[in-house]
């Protein structure tokens, strides 16, 4: 399938105008209906019920990943929190192996929570209160800006759908060549602030690979909730078709600044909606999507941190 996605990926790069100005004609007539029968509020067309799945997908989606971006800040933090202690631990291991126990019991009190909010979303009805709302949304934020906008702004957006031989034959001499630096450092030097620094920092590396990868893929699902504006919608197709060609053709100037009006304008839409045109039923489905995409993230953490 990713080979059919590449073919029409390369197709759309090589006849970019008529890739991208016809969907945006057809979508913009699609508008142009949708504003006569329904009349300019589009508020009242958000909640119409032909767009309930759509919505429902691109909320469970964005909030998963949001999910994600809380447990990527945990992983900055604990690299920040050895950094700033490198000089307190050096030659002290049990200090060091206090601050990891100290970090690793901030996880798992990650993991219970996810767990808790899960459990209450399910049996105790209970939604998430203003504070959790606000980091969710904080988590929504980081993802679209750090995930999206700021790749395309630098030219770096690349997501891999797929790990190529060589990337895995890099990633096993980078993990070698790591395990001998560590080794070398703590050993001989005692650095053991800057190991586990360094340590924190390879984790949330890994798990910002993932979080890429996972990206490409849930571009078009994130993008759905664009249904309503359909030359957006119809331009955010064509460009995730593109994204599976980006290993041959990077993204021009032009679609890159596509990339970042269409994903500035999901978050904007999603902020809305989060705080005006957000359905009840649909609370219960977001809330899980987020508490498993955190757990999923802690897990996917911890097996990092055993594994090295």
């Amino acid at each position: 399938m990713s080979g059919a996605m590449q073919t029409i990926g390369k197709k759309i790069n090589d006849h970019p105008v008529i890739s991208y100005v016809v969907p945006f004609v057809i979508g913009a007539a699609i508008f142009a209906v949708i504003l006569i029968t329904q009349g300019p509020d589009l508020f009242t067309f958000f909640q119409l019920d032909i767009l309930t799945v759509p919505l429902l997908i691109s909320g469970i989606a964005m909030r998963a990943l949001a999910g994600i971006g809380i447990m990527l800040t945990y992983a900055s933090v604990c690299s920040f929190i050895f950094h700033l202690s490198s000089d307190f631990v050096k030659g002290r291991e049990r200090r060091a192996a206090f601050l990891k126990g100290l970090t690793a019991i901030i996880g798992v009190a990650i993991a219970g929570y996810a767990v808790y909010r899960i459990y209450s979303t399910l049996y105790l009805d209970a939604g998430l209160a203003p504070f959790e709302d606000l980091v969710a949304l904080y988590g929504i934020w980081s993802l679209i800006l750090l995930v999206y906008v700021v790749p395309a702004i630098r030219n770096t957006y690349a997501p891999e759908f797929e790990i190529s031989t060589l990337g895995r034959v890099k990633e096993a001499l980078g993990g070698a060549r790591f395990s001998l630096w560590r080794g070398y450092q703590s050993r001989i030097w005692g650095e053991y602030g800057k190991v586990r620094t360094r340590e924190f920092q390879r984790y949330g590396e890994t798990l910002a690979l993932w979080r890429a990868q996972l990206s490409g893929l849930l571009l078009l699902p994130i993008c759905l909730i664009l249904v309503p504006l359909p030359p957006l919608a119809c331009v955010a197709f064509v460009l995730w078709f593109r994204t599976f060609s980006l290993h041959d053709t990077p993204l021009r100037a032009s679609e890159r600044a596509l990339l970042v009006v269409i994903t500035v304008t999901v978050i904007i839409l999603r902020t809305l909606m989060y705080f005006y045109l957000e359905v009840p039923a649909m609370a219960l489905y977001f809330d899980l999507a987020y508490s498993v995409g955190i757990l999923a993230s802690i897990l996917a953490f911890l097996y990092l941190v055993t594994r090295t």
